[in-house]
């Protein structure tokens, strides 16, 4: 069975984590063999930036390509946009939170319980943290609340050129699929189911091929908190949108701390009150 999260699981920055949160290294490949995208390389000698200057991102192109996990609607900085006014998890209505406060005050509302947390969602549904490795817990939920609030995320990782991974799926620079990725837009999305669910918690959706998948490279993702043998039925349980899940399945075999580490994805930050 994989490690339950840590309690400093709560330790979260730009787009992932600062480099604080103590995990294993990790190489091209992890101690149980799992495969991983290398990191960039880039490096900062007097520590982590907050950017890379002159280093571009994806082209806002690829979002919308066959490749897509969830569209982008919403910035993290948004405090006065309809979405943004409108109460949520950890926040109420009209509250001038920045997305990026959001998700801090989300992650410092879940409930712990020793060395393990209750996941919230904004549907309505709580659930025991999902059994994941350190490095998988921090990137879990930032993508889980940026996928639930159509937010950006991705982290750039390489591979003889550079990957990106995150809601335009899993494309190299040309916005092509890596790896024989999937084209995630494939897969279900039943959002549009949110308030039906909210009032009938019995009209959850579920997908059968999702609750097979198990992370790749796992020897084993068991899930005690839903008795499930992979991490995909845990992802079936809390996104009515299955192309998260799929991708997960994915994101989390791929990425892991050796890409938290880079860079070219993390900055330092203290975020206190969260230790």
């Amino acid at each position: 069975m994989r490690n339950l999260p840590t309690s400093n699981f709560v330790l979260a920055a730009l787009i992932m984590i600062p480099v604080s949160v103590g995990c294993a290294g990790q190489t091209s490949e992890d101690a149980n063999g799992k495969p991983t995208l290398d990191g960039t390389g880039h490096t900062d000698p007097m520590g982590k930036t907050d950017a890379l200057q002159g280093r571009r991102g994806p082209k806002v192109s690829l979002d919308n390509r066959s490749t897509q996990v969830w569209a982008v609607r919403n910035r993290w900085k948004d405090t006065e946009t309809e979405a943004a006014r409108q109460s949520g998890m950890a926040w109420s209505a009209n509250s001038g939170l920045s997305w990026e406060q959001k998700f801090h005050a989300w992650v410092g509302s879940l409930k712990r319980d020793g060395r393990t947390y209750t996941l919230t969602t904004p549907y309505g549904k709580s659930l025991s943290a999902p059994a994941l490795e350190c490095a998988e817990t921090a990137m879990f939920l930032r993508i889980a609340f940026a996928s639930w609030y159509q937010l950006p995320f991705f982290i750039e990782a390489y591979d003889g050129g550079r990957v990106y991974v995150g809601h335009m799926g899993i494309v190299n620079t040309s916005g092509n699929r890596w790896g024989g990725m999937p084209n995630f837009k494939n897969y279900s999305d039943f959002s549009y189911m949110a308030d039906e669910v909210r009032r009938n918690p019995s009209a959850w959706p579920s997908d059968s091929r999702l609750r097979t998948k198990s992370i790749v490279g796992s020897s084993g993702d068991d899930q005690p908190a839903i008795d499930a043998e992979n991490a995909g039925a845990y992802f079936d349980e809390i996104f009515l949108n299955k192309r998260v899940g799929y991708f997960l399945v994915k994101q989390l075999g791929y990425n892991g701390s050796v890409n938290l580490a880079d860079s070219a994805n993390t900055y330092n930050l203290r975020a206190d009150g969260f230790e």
